[in-house]
């Protein structure tokens, strides 16, 4: 929170499970936070190779895609109704 950044736990509208989410918010922008952790990998950022097979990747998601999940479910509802 020091320096603007919040990791919060949502629900991801595809999966419909919890998932990881950065928001900044100095930027005021979301990112998603996916995990690669895999044995015997590594990777190349930049002009490096990075060992160990853990990578941190954070893509920008518009913060109206989390409402799929939460406006599916409501319009399930209705229509059980």
């Amino acid at each position: 929170m020091k320096n603007g950044l919040m990791f919060v736990k949502l629900v991801n509208p595809c999966s419909g499970e919890g998932a990881i989410y950065l928001f900044n918010m100095c930027l005021q922008q979301l990112f998603e936070v996916k995990v690669f952790k895999e044995k015997h990998h590594s990777w190349f950022i930049n002009q490096s190779v990075q060992s160990g097979g853990l990578l941190h990747f954070a893509t920008p998601v518009d913060p109206l895609f989390l409402l799929l999940h939460y406006l599916i479910k409501a319009d399930k509802e209705v229509i059980q109704k």
